[in-house]
């Protein structure tokens, strides 16, 4: 039965419509840049405390994203995907909101693991109790994709909150610019 259950909820969530409607820049009160901490203590998919990898060492991608509206992230990860950037300087990770949703954190740590097997250059995280957000100060998170380029430096320096499937379409441009921008900065 509970197969049957978690079935039911992954066909609804592929099959929902995305059409919300909201303005493409951020209003978390922390600015593009803003130093962030690098001590918040998250979830992996097995359950895990783990930390945020890499961050002053690497180009560092984070998608911050509500469970409930997770494809928004399939055409930022499949663009970055395409420009295969180097994994040495380089690093994307995704992050579940687990506060903001419906679904159950069993359900949400299945899901993850199958983005992760997508996606492997990746590395999915879980957020239970919007620590990240009150840490660096996010601001509303529900039904939204934070997607936050952090250069070596510590520095958030590409924030954008996403509400659809075309608002995340049209960010591409601007996201890439920003991820091959910090690159030429780091020193080989």
């Amino acid at each position: 039965m509970s197969k049957l259950v978690i079935f039911i909820v992954i066909q609804f969530l592929s099959l929902r419509l995305y059409s919300q409607t909201a303005s493409i820049t951020t209003t978390a009160s922390i600015t593009t840049t803003s130093s962030i901490t690098t001590t918040v203590k998250l979830s992996d998919v097995k359950n895990s405390e783990t930390s945020i990898p890499f961050l002053g060492e690497k180009v560092v991608v984070i998608f911050y994203v509500d469970p409930d509206v997770q494809d928004l992230t399939n055409p930022l990860s499949d663009a970055l995907e395409a420009e295969k950037f180097p994994l040495d300087k380089f690093a994307v990770i995704g992050i579940a909101n687990c506060k903001d949703t419906w679904l159950p954190n069993a359900v949400i740590r299945m899901k993850a693991r199958h983005k992760q097997e997508r996606y492997p250059r990746s590395l999915i995280l879980l957020d239970y109790e919007h620590i990240l957000s009150k840490q660096w100060d996010l601001g509303e998170c529900n039904n939204k994709l934070l997607s936050i380029v952090i250069g070596k430096d510590l520095k958030i320096k590409y924030l954008k909150k996403l509400s659809s499937i075309d608002e995340s379409r049209q960010s591409i441009p601007d996201f890439l610019e920003t991820i091959k921008k910090e690159l030429k900065q780091i020193h080989s």
